[in-house]
């Protein structure tokens, strides 16, 4: 394995999307696996071009497209500014000004890691560690940066980037004769000063972020639902929710055959009025139905529900069915509810004012937790 650890000193990146041209709109990010090439490449034409560091370039643009780690990054507002042009033959006090803009993003974490599954030989390996040793810059000259040879990937905090997906982000990438077109676009650039010279985008692949293992994910004890609903009483918030599922609670135990089975408690056995033992097989749960989640919802309770535990037996959810379908009114401390709904027969929603309807939040919670 192969990784550089590029490092933005500045924990901030200046790097325009290559597509945008002179627009130069959004920054890059992640750094594309090309342009880390060029900047390779430009390091090493710096120091001489040396023929014996070539073969370390000749060697990496053999190479598959790394993956990369790198963590999120915060685009900053584009400031336009204007600086004289590079493509001219005058001094810069005389060259002609023109509107630029360099699109930059605050990085939350400032190491990058470009990975090669590949393992270089020591002599290609001293030859890349020569170069890396003159790179001050990826992107834009003030993205100050150092590369380094790293023996392990710190991956905490860090989105690994996967190459050869079927969907995803294209990225730039080095090839085998990408050095020659550098070096041969470089010099009639030299010559001419002419930007149609410039590198081109070259090959590209798809990058993807790496899914996690799948996961199974965690299946709740409840199976079965019983709705109640507000018909008549005073509107109530979610800041009620508790004062109504105690009353529900309460009105279920009356409701339920003496002694109160565990399973409509909670209560293990052995508990007392002034001391209770918590049941430890799955019991009734009662909770809230507000009405949420459409346009015009206003957050109103309009029912309740019992779940019912899929531990339960036939006889058991029948009482539970006989306990709930008998409650006909809630008794709060700020007022009182009639409800209706628990005898499991299916009724159309009651129109409400404003074209909310009490049916809408129950059948969303109904939904989940499956049918009775």
């Amino acid at each position: 394995m192969l990784a550089l650890r590029v490092t933005y000193l500045t924990g901030r990146v200046y790097s325009a999307v290559f597509d945008d041209g002179d627009a130069k709109a959004e920054p890059e990010w992640p750094p594309h696996p090309s342009r880390l090439f060029s900047a390779l490449t430009a390091a090493w034409g710096d120091g001489g071009g040396e023929e014996e560091l070539r073969s370390a370039l000749e060697w990496l643009e053999q190479q598959r497209a790394p993956r990369i780690f790198a963590g999120e990054h915060t685009p900053r507002k584009l400031v336009q500014a204007f600086v004289p042009v590079n493509d001219s033959e005058t001094l810069p006090d005389s060259r002609p000004r023109k509107a630029r803009a360099f699109p930059s993003a605050t990085l939350t974490h400032s190491d990058v890691y470009f990975v090669w599954d590949a393992v270089p030989g020591s002599e290609i390996r001293a030859g890349l560690d020569r170069i890396l040793q003159r790179m001050s810059s990826l992107g834009h000259s003030s993205s100050l940066v150092s590369v380094e040879i790293a023996d392990s990937v710190v991956e905490e905090g860090l989105t690994e980037w996967v190459p050869g997906g079927r969907e995803g982000s294209r990225m730039r990438i080095p090839y085998p004769g990408r050095l020659e077109q550098l070096i041969a676009g470089h010099g009639r650039f030299e010559r001419t000063g002419s930007k149609v010279y410039r590198p081109s985008a070259g090959s590209t692949t798809l990058y993807g972020p790496k899914k996690a293992p799948g996961r199974d994910l965690g299946r709740s004890i409840f199976d079965r639902m019983i709705v109640l609903r507000r018909d008549a009483g005073p509107r109530a918030s979610l800041r009620s929710a508790l004062s109504i599922t105690t009353a529900l609670r309460g009105a279920i135990l009356a409701h339920a055959p003496q002694p109160v089975p565990e399973y409509l408690s909670g209560h293990g056995p052995g508990s007392t009025p002034d001391r209770s033992v918590r049941s430890e097989r799955p019991h009734i749960a009662v909770v809230p139905l507000p009405f949420v989640g459409a346009p015009h919802a206003t957050g109103d309770v309009i029912g309740a529900a019992v779940l019912l535990p899929n531990s339960l037996t036939r006889e058991e959810r029948d009482i539970c069915w006989k306990a709930v379908s008998s409650v006909e009114d809630l008794k709060m401390p700020w007022g009182w509810w009639e409800v209706s709904g628990g005898g499991g027969k299916s009724r159309s929603p009651t129109p409400r004012r404003g074209g909310a309807r009490c049916g809408q939040t129950p059948g969303l919670v109904h939904a989940r937790f499956g049918p009775r």
